[in-house]
């Protein structure tokens, strides 16, 4: 439904990497990813898209063989609610 693109330590919706119409911004701790945020346009707000980058980044790192660390709340709630995402989920 959504074209996810990727950019350094980020998965966006939209043209342009560095205005995004939506984005999940991670980084690379220990071969963990972690997501710091995740943030949509009003343009993209009640879409489901927020979801769909969290759901990109789940499998993203199951592709790469890597855990993941949601920092972020919104990121987080999706761990919580996504029990098919326990896999990826790195808890320390």
């Amino acid at each position: 439904m959504f074209n996810i693109k990727e950019a350094p330590e980020l998965f966006y919706i939209g043209e342009d990497p560095k205005h995004p119409d939506g984005q999940l911004q991670y980084s690379y701790e220990d071969k963990v990813l972690v997501i710091w945020h995740t943030e949509v346009g009003d343009s993209l707000k009640g879409q489901g898209a927020a979801s769909a980058l969290v759901a990109y980044a789940v499998d993203y790192a199951r592709r790469q063989g890597i855990k993941i660390t949601p920092f972020c709340p919104y990121a987080l709630a999706q761990f919580q609610k996504h029990p098919e995402y326990a896999d990826v989920w790195f808890k320390d």
